[in-house]
């Protein structure tokens, strides 16, 4: 090994004779999920000989856990160098599907408090919401074993992990505003209050009609009257466009991550 001062030292170094990684090889892991983040933020970069640049980047697998692997800028199937106004890894899930009545029957399902008389009805509601495109979008994204259920426990974990955490905050969301939900939606839950919860169930519902001016304001100002509109995350929306540098963008499918040991 050749010294700073021009000695040699007479140690060992492991040096490669080529370039280690090509495209071709498809060795690493597979990711589970869209994976969006702004090239500044990766300290790893290799160059070949004309310039083009590699990446390590970290990915979520299909078993839920981080991997990391190599991504080429250019020439690299499923691997996106594109700019914020693309929208990278931002996806719109309908969720009007799922109703007031079955979110709450899903959440008395998840944490097991249903009485026995009920708990048949209470799980036929929740089987519903889970069914429908919102939960099973989320579903497919973290449900660590797979139950198709989606617990505290499981979405505590998942944001803990930066790469599912970044993709489900570029979700939007299409579901009717909680300032225009019919107060039908939310009688509808009544019969499934117990007895000595009503009291506080009804002050409950009378705080959410002073939240009712969707239907005042939107005929002045071109709001949808139905009060439908897109949700976003506001973190994951102002960390796209904070950052105007380029975004690497990996798509979720195939074993497209090259590793190097």
């Amino acid at each position: 090994m050749m010294g700073s001062d021009g000695s040699v030292s007479g140690r060992d170094m492991q040096a490669w004779s080529q370039f280690p990684l090509q495209v071709g090889q498809g060795d690493g892991p597979t990711a589970n999920s869209i994976r969006v983040v702004a090239i500044k933020q990766l300290t790893k970069v290799a160059a070949e000989a004309d310039g083009t640049r590699w990446w390590e980047v970290d990915v979520g697998t299909v078993e839920g856990s981080t991997r990391i692997g190599w991504v080429r800028e250019k020439g690299h199937p499923q691997v996106t160098l594109c700019s914020p106004w693309d929208w990278p890894g931002f996806e719109i899930v309908e969720g009007e599907a799922s109703t007031p009545e079955q979110l709450y029957a899903r959440h008395i399902d998840a944490t097991k408090q249903a009485r026995p008389d009920e708990q048949a009805a209470m799980a036929a509601r929740a089987a519903e919401a889970n069914g429908g495109p919102l939960f099973s979008r989320v579903c497919d994204a973290i449900d660590l074993d797979d139950d198709k259920v989606l617990t505290p426990d499981e979405l505590r974990k998942a944001l803990k992990q930066p790469w599912l955490a970044d993709a489900l905050s570029r979700l939007i969301i299409h579901h009717t505003s909680e300032w225009g939900t019919p107060a039908a939606q939310w009688d509808a839950i009544d019969k499934d209050i117990p007895e000595n919860r009503k009291g506080d169930w009804e002050r409950e519902k009378e705080k959410f009609q002073t939240l009712q001016w969707w239907s005042a304001v939107a005929p002045q100002t071109g709001l949808p009257k139905d009060a439908k509109i897109y949700h976003f995350h506001p973190i994951g929306l102002i960390r796209s466009f904070a950052n105007k540098t380029e975004k690497l963008t990996l798509e979720c499918s195939g074993q497209y991550l090259n590793h190097v040991q």
